[in-house]
């Protein structure tokens, strides 16, 4: 989270991490933003920079640095049986990680959420966020983006906190899949499920049903696969509920003048 205060209002606000851009939301005397790191994001320090413009095209500039510090992530060895083999085609993997891109990394300053997200289904943690992943044998070469969370078929997946649905279909590798969008380029997605219960354009609210568990699509059982992305970046889905992301503190009451 990347917070910038000011003492007089703001008129626009733009940044940069390692060169990308930033997105802000803008609020009088502060502004707020979000900025994701994937499993793969190199580790070292990275230059953050923040250029502030008041009403009156006075300006402001600071820098600071922020460490991407190592991580140890598992390895794990997937057998997928030989009706599921099509399904690691490049081309299958890529058309839907095109798909997923370019519905993640749509930035709608609203925010929708409130609070540390739930966990969309009881259950334990079956795989974890960044495990890297061998199929059949085959090289370690791909990650494992969210958590798997093993939960009985036919047990209900709820929404992990208030948003719009965007997209609400069957993929072919996640399964029947449920995108919600909650604000400021922040979005879960749930796959694999038996049932899908709510349409695209639809407003969900915090532990609303959205499906029901299953297996469809890439799964070798029942469970739910639950993602969090910020601008098409995958997060830790688990960070969520542990910290109520941009609920700020209010801003200091300026003193009164004196005569």
């Amino acid at each position: 989270m990347v917070l910038v205060r000011s003492n007089r209002p703001m008129q626009a606000v733009q940044g940069s991490l390692a060169g990308l851009p930033l997105r802000f939301k803008l609020e009088g005397q502060q502004a707020w933003g979000l900025v994701g790191f994937s499993s793969y994001a190199p580790t070292g320090p990275r230059q953050l920079l923040v250029q502030a413009t008041t009403e009156k095209d006075q300006s402001a500039r600071a820098t600071t640095t922020v460490a991407v510090v190592p991580e140890e992530f598992e390895l794990e060895q997937i057998w997928l049986p030989p009706d599921q083999g099509a399904l690691l085609e490049p081309a299958v993997i890529q058309a839907e990680w095109d798909q997923l891109s370019a519905i993640t990394s749509v930035f709608r300053p609203e925010r929708f959420w409130s609070g540390p997200f739930l966990a969309p289904a009881q259950g334990e943690v079956s795989s974890e966020y960044g495990a890297r992943r061998s199929y059949n044998g085959g090289p370690a070469n791909s990650a494992h983006e969210g958590y798997d969370i093993a939960a009985e078929a036919g047990n209900p997946v709820v929404a992990a906190n208030a948003g719009v649905v965007v997209l609400a279909q069957e993929w072919k590798v996640r399964g029947n899949a449920v995108i919600v969008d909650h604000g400021m380029g922040v979005y879960s997605g749930y796959y694999h499920l038996s049932e899908i219960n709510v349409t695209p354009g639809q407003r969900v609210t915090k532990g609303q049903l959205l499906g029901i568990v299953g297996e469809s699509g890439l799964a070798t059982g029942p469970h739910l696969h639950w993602d969090m992305i910020v601008l098409g970046v995958h997060t830790a889905p688990l960070e969520w509920t542990q910290y109520p992301f941009l609920e700020l503190p209010a801003q200091p009451t300026p003193a009164a003048a004196s005569g």
